[in-house]
């Protein structure tokens, strides 16, 4: 039997029947088709996979995790919402700043973020497998974007623990990432690439799903899943200095010049006067009771 794992079928693995919607059984019922823009795979980039009976084996996912906002909600929507054997895989990003003349910081900011996040995530959820790699692209003054990067040891990965076409990688975007926005030219490019990338390392038309949130979470939302506890350990700077005012009694601090820095300073004061609200909501509900 057949079943097509790039459009429109849900593959199921699991003895009881496993659905990959489950990440969000409202939001998702399949894992691509008309809502996420024709076009989504070329016809030519389609993966067959062919199921000899009933597969009993639990889904493993493996989410590329770089300690920020976004990848630390894939992580823990995962974890939380669903059965997988979840993989959790930190690239220790050695790379020059964004504009290619100096050398960036983020490697450490995102390190420190990732040892603080590790242990809350496992008590509040449940366990899932961590490991890390190193990557040094400090000789290249233009590299390749972070999710080409991810995606390359992505693949590597998960060959190495043993994945199949039925089990997914994912990354963490946001609604406000203009090129992972479904029904675009761009994000059909994006995720042929990101198909080329798998298919390339695996030497195989059969690959590991590369799978997106859909829709993809608006920041605040991702921002209040985590909530207070886990929100705030996450880093979204892509320019932290050091400087005599640590962030979280660390070293390094946010530049809270660049965009990222920006979007989060919005979060944060959104946050901080939705808490506001709702305190005095609640003491307004207390004066009327003692009234």
């Amino acid at each position: 039997m057949y079943r097509d794992a790039r459009e429109g079928d849900v593959v199921k693995t699991r003895s009881e029947e496993m659905d990959m919607e489950v990440i969000s059984e409202a939001e998702t019922t399949t894992l691509s088709g008309p809502e996420q823009g024709a076009g989504d795979i070329p016809a030519r980039g389609r993966c067959r996979i062919r199921a000899a009976g009933p597969v009993t084996r639990t889904v493993r996912s493996l989410v590329m995790w770089s300690g920020g906002l976004n990848s630390t909600y894939a992580l823990a929507r995962l974890l939380d919402e669903t059965r997988d054997e979840v993989f959790a895989h930190h690239i220790h990003l050695n790379a020059p700043r964004d504009d290619g003349k100096t050398r960036s910081r983020r490697c450490e900011f995102e390190a420190q973020a990732i040892s603080r996040l590790v242990v809350p995530l496992r008590t509040r959820y449940r366990d899932f497998e961590y490991s890390e790699s190193r990557a040094d692209l400090t000789a290249f003054p233009n590299f390749a974007r972070d999710a080409t990067t991810a995606v390359f040891f992505a693949a590597q990965l998960a060959m190495s623990r043993g994945f199949t076409p039925l089990d997914r990688i994912l990354v963490g975007v946001d609604d406000e990432d203009p090129r992972w926005r479904p029904g675009t030219e761009l994000y059909a490019l994006r995720r042929m690439l990101m198909n080329r990338i798998l298919r390339a390392v695996w030497e195989s038309e059969e690959v590991p799903y590369f799978y997106v949130f859909h829709p993809r979470p608006a920041r605040a939302d991702a921002f209040a899943f985590l909530g207070e506890e886990l929100a705030p350990l996450t880093v979204s700077c892509r320019h932290p200095e050091a400087g005599e005012l640590g962030f979280v009694d660390d070293a390094l601090r946010p530049c809270r010049a660049c965009p990222k820095c920006r979007s989060r300073a919005k979060l944060e004061r959104e946050a901080e006067e939705q808490r506001e609200g709702e305190g005095e909501r609640e003491r307004e509900r207390g004066d009327d009771a003692a009234a």
